[in-house]
């Protein structure tokens, strides 16, 4: 797998570099929210997903462990019709997927 995304951080990892602020939607696998990187203030958009939710996966060796397809499949793509995937985190505990990615301002709006 090639990838510029950052793979796979903790949730303590991720607590300390963003903050939630608010969720932006929710479908049928998960939610996503809006968040801030706490040191730099940039506006990122984040997808939780539970682990549960993830049935397509991929067995990454060097990572020891198999990860959902949509972060296999997302992460080394470059396009600009196509939101970046920039870092990926795993809650072991809830067994949720964070991925963090570009936060485009206005995008919910096209929907209303």
């Amino acid at each position: 797998m090639t990838t510029n995304t950052t793979i796979i951080g903790t949730v303590s990892e991720f607590s300390e570099k963003y903050r939630l602020l608010e969720k932006l939607g929710e479908g049928g696998y998960g939610a996503v929210f809006l968040c801030s990187d706490r040191h730099t203030g940039t506006m990122r958009a984040v997808k939780s997903i539970p682990d549960a939710q993830c049935r397509n996966r991929t067995q990454v060796k060097h990572l020891n462990m198999s990860i959902p397809n949509e972060v296999v499949l997302w992460s080394p793509l470059a396009h600009p019709s196509i939101t970046p995937l920039l870092e990926v985190f795993l809650d072991s505990v809830s067994s949720t997927w964070w991925m963090v990615m570009e936060y485009y301002p206005g995008f919910l709006d096209l929907f209303r």
